[in-house]
């Protein structure tokens, strides 16, 4: 008797340790996820920010601002995915072009005219 209520305390024992280390791994895994979800979401209110100073600078209708906001995004996530500083230039250059592409001549001029607002959107920094 004294052997089947051993084997029971250890069989008990052993259960609630690895029911512990998943719970463990799994708040783990959900504070990575949550961390990575705040970063994205910090992207996204400092890209609208940014077109909006661009808007006020250039007068961007609605459909150009979501077309500018969505290049900016891509462009950063295009940026996190390469590895090496020759890549990740490139790559803000060819999503730079195509945000320049979306200003008609007249609103480059007035972005131009800003100074701060132009290199923002068009210098690339090694982060």
């Amino acid at each position: 008797m004294k052997k089947i209520i051993a084997l029971f305390t250890l069989t008990l024992a052993f259960g609630i340790t690895a029911h512990a280390q998943e719970a463990k791994k799994n708040s783990i895994t959900s504070t990575t996820v949550q961390a990575s979800d705040e970063a994205k979401i910090k992207i996204k209110q400092d890209a609208v920010k940014d077109v909006e100073i661009l808007s006020k600078t250039t007068n961007l209708d609605e459909n150009t601002k979501s077309e500018i906001t969505n290049l900016i995004l891509m462009r950063q996530e295009a940026l996190e995915k390469v590895k090496s500083e020759e890549e990740k230039l490139a790559v803000f250059n060819k999503y730079t072009q195509r945000i320049k592409e979306s200003f008609t001549a007249d609103q480059l001029l007035a972005l131009q005219k800003n100074k701060e607002a132009y290199l923002k959107l068009t210098t690339y920094s090694s982060k």
